[in-house]
């Protein structure tokens, strides 16, 4: 019975041994379960790279997004002032400042019609 007792002991040291070194879970995990643990890994792998991209992706974007509404910005400022530009006040102010002698017409231009 004491053999027993000792053997059981032995077997729990030696176990407890290789659980704290770790042998034990590389030995048996890794024996046993080596296609399964070696497609977590590829996986694992996987994912880590996918997410880079992802967010590589997304930061591109928000750049994108940025330069879209640097773009919008100037489009809307040049596009007023072109719109005062061509106003007729302003065409002739611009005409008064140059000295030249263009005035605005005093009767309406004619229609031409087809029969």
């Amino acid at each position: 019975m004491e053999e027993v007792k000792n053997t059981s002991r032995k077997k729990k040291a030696h176990i407890v041994k290789n659980v704290v070194s770790g042998d034990m879970f590389f030995n048996v995990l890794w024996t046993k379960h080596r296609r399964y643990l070696s497609l977590l890994f590829i996986l694992g792998i996987c994912y880590i790279s996918k997410r880079y991209y992802v967010e590589q992706t997304m930061y591109e974007a928000k750049q994108m997004e940025i330069e879209v509404e640097r773009a919008r910005m100037e489009y809307t400022i040049r596009s007023s002032e072109l719109m005062r530009l061509s106003k007729r006040s302003s065409v002739e102010q611009e005409l008064k400042k140059r000295n030249m002698t263009l005035v605005a017409p005093q009767r309406p231009p004619k229609q031409i019609k087809m029969n």
